[in-house]
């Protein structure tokens, strides 16, 4: 399981010393360049730019979580798409934000983690970046849809 300590540890570093993203980025890229072209592609023209940058180091904060902890299996393309078709049909079917999350945050073992999601995307006047209601949702599924895929071993 992630601790919210090392989600802090990583965001640190990555501020402090951008080479880091770079690098965790493109291990991703290396790894599992499918899981990030599907993700993060397939929902590229509803957000604003601000929200894909944010929402890419989000992905990248949760996926390098997880490879700390143990190298992260090649994921294949039709397991990510049934697993992102399974999300949407959840966000479509219940039409509440956060009556998502919380069904998402009951189902996942990763509760430090879905908690650094929510208190990135959810909506908050304190909050660096100001999404809108479609990006939240994006973002939502993207990133419940990644740790349900990196979390599996």
């Amino acid at each position: 399981m992630i601790e919210s300590e090392k989600i802090d540890r990583l965001v640190e570093n990555f501020e402090k010393q951008p080479s880091s993203f770079d690098d965790a980025l493109h291990k991703i890229e290396n790894e599992n360049v499918e899981l990030f072209d599907i993700l993060l592609g397939s929902h590229a023209e509803v957000l604003n730019d601000d929200e894909m940058d944010f929402l890419v180091f989000l992905f990248v904060i949760i996926y390098d979580s997880f490879s700390q902890e143990n190298p992260i299996r090649h994921i294949l393309e039709d397991e990510i798409e049934k697993e992102d078709d399974k999300t949407w049909d959840t966000i479509n079917n219940i039409k509440d934000f956060n009556l998502c999350f919380d069904l998402f945050e009951t189902e996942s073992s990763e509760k430090d983690i879905m908690e650094f999601i929510l208190i990135s995307i959810e909506e908050d006047e304190e909050n660096e970046y100001q999404l809108t209601t479609e990006g939240r949702v994006v973002m939502l599924s993207v990133l419940v849809t990644l740790v349900k895929l990196v979390s599996k071993k």
